[in-house]
């Protein structure tokens, strides 16, 4: 595809939830850990052969404290490439 590249990618991933809450409110406080899956994918563009930028989204599906189904936890980045 020339200068452009796509691609995706799935996994999983080890991550940790951190919920604070006033003592008033209808929220459960506290820390969760595990592996969670993810999946995602993203548009790359070489300047040069050494030189680019890539845009990327994933989905994790994580726990929180309190709740026993995942929720879906969405990222985007935007990142310099170089290659050597």
């Amino acid at each position: 595809m020339g200068p452009f590249s796509a691609f995706v990618k799935g996994g999983a991933l080890y991550g940790e939830t951190k919920v604070s809450a006033g003592p008033l409110s209808d929220v459960t406080p506290g820390k969760r850990r595990g592996w969670a899956p993810v999946f995602g994918g993203g548009l790359g563009y070489d300047f040069t052969a050494h030189h680019g930028v890539v845009l990327e989204w994933s989905r994790a599906k994580l726990r929180f404290p309190g709740e026993d189904e995942r929720r879906k936890v969405d990222t985007t980045s935007l990142g310099y490439v170089y290659r050597f």
